[in-house]
């Protein structure tokens, strides 16, 4: 794996019941970690109406001030966001994280001084990641 493996990610296409979806994936876990570190999988969703690329919605722009606010979960000491999904009336961020506790109580002090965004949180035990591995596997031209 590469020095810069944390940063790599890939971009693909998909389908669910008849509407298109849009993987941002992180290729490969980061160096030197393993997935019994990281057993928490938390998913964040986000729903929305319409289409993103609509003139006049202001949903995307939403979504990037928000990732923008929230970067810093993704760091070695807390988390580590795998996998975002944007399609199908919603836009999702994977995260897998060490402590829960501490994802959530970070998450609302980094959006503390943002506008309230419809979020919707799950948490659930993945310690073999199969999210992110059912994912992977289907994604074909990998390097």
């Amino acid at each position: 794996m590469s020095a810069d493996q944390e940063g790599r990610w890939t971009i693909a296409a998909g389908e669910e019941d008849g509407h298109p979806l849009l993987f941002r994936i992180r290729q490969g876990l980061p160096d030197g970690v393993l997935k019994m570190q990281y057993p928490k999988l938390i998913s964040v969703y986000w729903p929305y109406e319409g289409d993103l690329q609509d003139e006049g919605n202001d949903v995307n722009d939403q979504h990037t001030a928000f990732e923008e606010t929230v970067a810093p979960l993704d760091s070695r000491d807390l988390s580590f966001l795998m996998l975002v999904i944007t399609g199908g009336g919603r836009k999702e961020w994977h995260y897998y994280t060490q402590d829960e506790s501490k994802w959530v109580d970070s998450l609302n002090e980094l959006l503390a001084d943002s506008p309230d965004y419809p979020l919707e949180i799950e948490v659930a035990p993945d310690p073999e990641w199969n999210l992110y591995e059912d994912v992977m596997q289907g994604i074909t031209g990998l390097e």
